[in-house]
């Protein structure tokens, strides 16, 4: 399944498969079709999907959607690369992100942020966990 950002208004256009966008409904999404690889039910209103494997510009990755009450509120993605160390995956999703959104409106330690008028689109680090993802967010 190949996956394109669209910054003009934040949606995640799939192809042959619904767009992702903020607000779209848990069980819409659930009824679509998608390879759900995992699913949570956090117990406190928030559910996940882990949907893929998607192709985005050549990147194998896989989809995290966070519903809030049954709405899609973020997705995070991290290109799965096998064998690659943590702090040079950080460096491909930075350099991901400056080759198609150039320079980021913020950067802090851990956190590379794009700010748009429908949310952000942000690389993150979090070196206590040993993680990083792309994390799309709207406002």
């Amino acid at each position: 399944m190949k996956a394109n950002i669209n910054i003009t208004c934040g949606t995640v256009e799939l192809e042959n498969e619904p767009s992702l966008h903020k607000g779209l409904d848990y069980s819409a999404v659930k009824a679509a079709g998608f390879p759900i690889v995992r699913e949570d039910d956090m117990g406190t209103g928030w559910k996940y999907l882990l949907i893929g494997p998607c192709n985005i510009d050549g990147n194998r990755a896989h989809f995290s959607l966070a519903f809030a009450q049954g709405s899609l509120e973020k997705i995070s993605f991290s290109f799965n690369q096998k064998g690659v160390p943590i702090e040079d995956l950080v460096h491909i999703h930075n350099q991901y992100l400056s080759d198609k959104l150039g320079p980021p409106t913020m950067h802090d330690k851990g956190i590379t942020r794009y700010v748009f008028p429908w949310g952000t689109i942000a690389s993150s680090y979090d070196a206590r966990g040993g993680s990083c993802s792309v994390i799309i967010a709207w406002a």
